[in-house]
């Protein structure tokens, strides 16, 4: 039987003491999928981007693989001029769920959409417009989505040469590496010390069972956009 649980954050800016308020819906069931629940990265990730809440101002924002869609609330939140939400186009319940969070919310400036990782299906040839920045949390959670995520990202990029991927990831294997995607993509990656943007991590994270040290930011750009 599922059942719905309303669940609230509180983000601290520390530079100015300013508290953001976030509700989300997750749906808990035996067969709930892992995008129901909002994971220990969607917090970390929503904190960094309170952190850089003025550069959001005006933004064209995409989450990847939502999930409950809390860091892509923060963004909005934050002043981003708009968000869509995707997450894989077969899972219905996920995208239900972000969309009845959109709705019972009332943020007219936010949409969801269904995005399968690696395919150029319409909906993302569709969003071949003005992006400012994408943002995913967790989205490499197997060492199988590596790849079609970076090339959804990469394809995104192509046509937006100013825009980043802001991403965090929680470090489940020493064996796992990127680099080879990163190179074959001709993407960049820079990795952020979660300590420039939070004092508690801890606290960021938002779940006792998660070692904070295992959660890295990555900000991944195209290499050409560098040069």
């Amino acid at each position: 039987m599922e059942s719905v649980q309303t669940k609230t954050w509180d983000f601290t800016d520390g530079r100015d003491d300013s508290i953001l308020v976030v509700t989300v819906q997750e749906l808990l069931d035996a067969d709930s999928d892992y995008g129901l629940y909002t994971w220990p990265c969607a917090t970390v990730l929503s904190q960094y981007l309170i952190h850089k809440k003025m550069w959001l101002k005006g933004k064209a924002v995409i989450e990847l693989g939502s999930g409950t869609g809390l860091a892509g609330l923060v963004a909005l939140r934050c002043g981003a001029a708009s968000v869509l939400l995707t997450d894989h186009a077969e899972k219905r319940k996920v995208l239900q769920n972000c969309q009845s969070t959109v709705e019972s919310q009332g943020y007219s400036d936010m949409q969801v959409c269904g995005l399968t990782w690696g395919h150029f299906s319409p909906q993302l040839l569709n969003l071949r417009c003005k992006v400012d920045l994408i943002i995913a949390a967790d989205c490499f959670y197997s060492s199988k989505d590596f790849e079609p995520v970076l090339v959804t990202v990469a394809y995104l990029l192509e046509t937006n040469m100013a825009a980043e991927f802001w991403c965090t990831y929680q470090v489940r294997s020493a064996d796992r590496s990127f680099d080879f995607f990163f190179e074959k993509w001709q993407l960049k990656c820079t990795y952020v010390p979660l300590s420039e943007f939070t004092e508690d991590i801890t606290a960021a994270c938002r779940n006792g069972t998660t070692n904070p040290t295992e959660i890295q930011l990555m900000i991944i750009t195209l290499c050409k956009a560098q040069d």
